[in-house]
This record gives C-alpha cells, structure tokens and sequence, in this order.
C-alpha cells in the first residue's frame, strides 16, 4: 500500500511523522513523507521520500511575528500553495495521512478518491467541553466558556481560509465546507500522546483512539565538542526553544546565560529557530549547539528548560528529568500545565515576562531531589510503542474503503 503522510507545520509535527513514516517501512507499506521544504533534509537523512508541499514555514512563522493581519495573509498563502502542491505529492496514493495545520487534506483526499486520517499530537485539538480550543492559552475554565472558544475558532478559521479552498473545490465538482478545522482533524482522530501525560476528557473516551507518542530513536553519537563539555563538570541543564522565534534573541540568551549563573549551574543551549546563544561570546560554562540526538543527550542532564512542544515534552519525560516550561502559544500552554500536575514542573514561565531571576528559581526548583525522583517515576510509565500501535489503525479496511469511493465516484 502506498500512504501518502503529509504536515504542515514545524517540526514537532513533521519528525513523528518520520516515526510513523518509518513503522509504515518496516509493516510493508510504499511512503511518501510531504512537508514544506524546511524539513528537506531532516527526512531525506531518515530514509523517506519527500515531497515538498506549502511555503517555507520558518520564513512564514517569522513574518507573521503575532500579527493577526499577517497570520491571516499567510493563512491564505498556506491554503493557496497547499492545493497548488499536495495533490501531485499524494496522487497514486491509497491513502492520506494529515497532521498539524494541513487544512486542505480532507478536500484533495475526496478529489482523488481516497481515504483520509488525521493524527493529533494533542487532546486539545478535538473538540470538548472540557477544554478550550487550542489558540486559547486558557487551561481551565467552565464548560460554556470552552463552548464558546470551540464556535469562535470554528468562525475564525472559516473566515481566513474557506474563500480558496471552495473556489478550488467548485473546480472539482465539490460542494462547499461546512468547519474546516473540524473536517481536517475529523471527528475521530488518532491521538498520539502518552495517555499518562495526555489523557482523554471524559467526553472524547471512546470516541478517539489513543495510542503512545510517536517517539524518535536517534541512535547519532554526541559531538566530540558535546562530549567534552558533559564530562568537564557537573551535569548541566539544557535549554531550548524549538522551532519558536524570537525577535531577540540575543537579549534572550543573556536571560538565559544570567539565570544559569545565577542557579549555579552549566547550560546547554539549543539554538533552534529561536537563534539561542547566538550574537556574543559565552562564559566557558555554557555551550552553544545545533540539532542533535535526544535520545543520547538528555538523560545525561539535570533538567530542561523548553517551549512545551508535545515531542519536547514527551522525550523529556521518557528521560527522567524535571522539566521547565516557558510556553509560546497552541497546546504548548496545555503540556505545561499537565507536567506541572504531575509534579515534575513547576509553574509554567510567560514568555513575555520571562527575566534571569525567575529563570534562576525555577531551575533551583527543578534541582531539588524531590524533583528529579519524580521525574524519575514518571519515566517508567511512559509508552514507547506509538507508532507500532497507530500503523494497524491507520492502514485497517483502506483497501476496501478506496475500491468503494472509486465505484461511487465512477472511476
């Protein structure tokens, strides 16, 4: 079978993908991974075909910088290149796959006449009474209020990116949308966070499937540069942003540097798309890296110090150690608050206030024993078969259900 997974977004969302790109190889299936160009490379490494679809996402993340204005803009440009691209990328295809903000799959799954999943890396993107809808940095309010923000981000996604996407699906033959948002992610997602860290809410047991996240083993060694830091003192904490921007980040690894200091600790920055640790020189106790594997690096750490992104989130706690949460936006907000109720975070950090000092206290919080034991606990729990599980899931009754839309379709 030829499955066709397709992301746009960054690379929280594209390197499970890989994952589960790599689990389709190993069952028998033909892939091809779809991505925007960004993450070229990082596929081509790990053995998949790509196929580029959509428009730069880092260069569209940093020209936005929050502006709603921009962000609808792109919205339109995203949906535009997305129908200009992901059809060709998943013709021949059995069967769709879609994850992160890949609003058009639904639409090019119907015009080819194939299946169509989503997988969800996060329960705060199906829609439930019990929490708000995923722009909300909201983590607990009432029932009507999370309501209301479930109907406003169904309006407001409508209203940004409806207009191409039923002009092109007009030109098919296809009737209009009715929710993008809720048609691309589906009533019944696959859901692929540790049920422990990400449990369901009462309302979507039973009706989502959950399996483990899809969790990278990346068997790289550390650089040597990497490997003469570790073993020149204490274990240090490591510190990065992802695939966040920032629109200062010199100014941020000063923060960050000082707060290190000022804990008495050694750093680990990850550069990132944040730009971390760049623009001056750093005191021989901080180190300055690019990607590398965090299978071998983090459990050589004392903590780490992150945005929240759901595969951060989940490599951290499968390493054992106490985490530190700075959200920027999205589901982040919600990983920081499930790791505080669990008792291996504290408080979650606002971005737009964040200063040295309460760096410095919260990383003397995740230093004490009583945290890393904690850490340590929850590590035991957390399921590594994710994507093992998902393939049966994802790939059951697709032979027939595409012979079937073929007939209905004429073909």
């Amino acid at each position: 079978m030829r499955i066709a997974l397709a992301s746009f977004g960054s690379r929280g969302d594209v390197q499970p993908f890989i994952v589960l790109g790599l689990a389709l190889v190993r069952a028998g299936h033909e892939v091809v991974l779809c991505a925007s160009r960004d993450f070229a490379e990082l596929v081509a490494v790990n053995g998949l075909p790509f196929h580029e679809i959509g428009q730069d996402f880092q260069a569209s993340l940093r020209a936005t910088e929050g502006r709603l204005g921009a962000m609808v803009d792109l919205t339109h440009e995203s949906i535009t290149r997305q129908l200009e691209t992901l059809p060709q990328a998943v013709e021949g295809s059995d069967l769709l796959v879609a994850t992160g903000g890949l609003l058009t799959g639904p639409s090019v799954a119907q015009a080819l006449g194939i299946p169509y999943r989503y997988v969800s890396f996060c329960p705060r993107l199906q829609r439930s009474r019990y929490h708000t809808a995923p722009a909300i940095p909201i983590n607990h309010a009432p029932q009507w209020f999370n309501r209301l923000t479930w109907w406003l981000n169904s309006t407001a996604w409508n209203m940004a990116a409806r207009e191409p996407l039923d002009a092109w699906r007009a030109r098919r033959g296809l009737g209009p949308s009715r929710d993008l948002f809720h048609e691309a992610v589906t009533d019944a997602p696959l859901l692929a966070a540790d049920p422990l860290l990400a449990p369901l809410p009462p309302d979507l047991l039973g009706n989502v499937p959950q399996v483990g996240a899809f969790l990278m083993e990346d068997s790289r060694p550390l650089p040597d540069e990497v490997e003469a830091f570790l073993d020149g003192g204490e274990p240090p904490v490591y510190i990065g942003f992802g695939s966040m921007v920032d629109s200062d980040p010199v100014q941020l690894t000063r923060e960050v540097v000082k707060a290190a200091r000022a804990a008495g600790v050694r750093a680990i920055l990850s550069r990132g798309w944040t730009g971390l640790g760049g623009g001056e020189a750093l005191p021989p106790e901080v180190l300055a890296l690019g990607p590398v594997s965090h299978s071998a690096l983090l459990p050589r750490v004392r903590a780490m110090v992150h945005h929240g992104g759901a595969g951060t989130t989940h490599a951290a706690a499968l390493a054992g150690i106490p985490q530190v949460i700075v959200p920027h936006h999205l589901d982040q907000h919600y990983w920081a608050d499930r790791v505080h109720t669990l008792g291996v975070a504290p408080e979650p950090l606002k971005r737009s206030r964040l200063t040295a000092r309460q760096l410095a206290e919260v990383l003397r919080w995740s230093l004490q024993p009583e945290s890393r034991q904690r850490a340590r606990e929850l590590a035991v729990w957390i399921r590594r078969d994710g994507a093992e599980q998902a393939v049966d899931w994802l790939t059951r009754g697709v032979t027939t259900a595409r012979s079937d839309s073929r007939v209905r379709r004429g073909a």
